[in-house]
This record gives structure tokens, C-alpha cells and sequence, in this order.
């Protein structure tokens, strides 16, 4: 399976160095922090994606580890992707948005 990070904070690196440890193969990693992404992508040999829709592009799983206010939008575009997400907690700001995201 191939699988790409979406946002590069603690959590993201944390959820990289959890892929490593798979047999999934980390594809590559998109944040608006450009140096953070530039950071991890180095510290786990895989690339920068410029955009979200680029990186849903050539993954079976996205990962999402942004801001929880980011969660919603970026859960459905990748639904609508037809893609696996993994999307950190908590999932939604309110119990609304979290039951259309499942």
C-alpha cells in the first residue's frame, strides 16, 4: 500500500516513522509548513507534494495529521477519492461534522 502524510507537525512525524515500520511504502509527505515537509521528507527518504489533490493522486492511504479544523474537507476529498484515510484525533470539532465524515 502506498501512503502519504498530510501535515508535518509532531504528529506527522510521528505517524512516518510508525510507516517506516510497515511494509507500506511512504510516498510522500504535503504540509503549508514547506521546510517542515522538506524535513521529514528527508529524515524518511520520500518527497514533497505540493498540493493535497497531487498527493491523493498517488496513495492508497492518505494520512491526515493537520489541525482538527482541517479534518472534515480533507476526510471527504479523499473519500470521494476513493481512498483509505487515517485521520488523527480528535476527528472533529462536533459531533456533526464527525458523523459525516464517517
Amino acid at each position: 500500500m502506498r501512503v502519504g502524510i498530510v501535515g508535518t507537525g509532531t504528529m506527522g512525524g510521528v505517524h512516518a516513522a510508525g510507516w517506516k515500520q510497515t511494509d507500506a511504502k511512504l510516498v510522500g509527505v504535503m504540509s503549508k509548513n514547506k521546510a517542515a515537509a522538506l524535513e521529514l521528507a528527508k529524515k524518511h527518504s520520500t518527497k514533497v507534494f505540493d498540493t493535497y489533490e497531487d498527493l491523493l493522486g498517488q496513495v492508497d492511504i492518505i494520512d491526515i495529521c493537520t489541525p482538527t479544523d482541517f479534518h472534515k474537507d480533507m476526510v471527504l476529498q479523499a473519500a470521494k477519492a476513493g481512498k483509505h484515510i487515517i485521520c488523527e484525533k480528535p476527528i472533529a470539532l462536533t459531533v456533526e461534522d464527525g458523523e459525516t465524515m464517517i
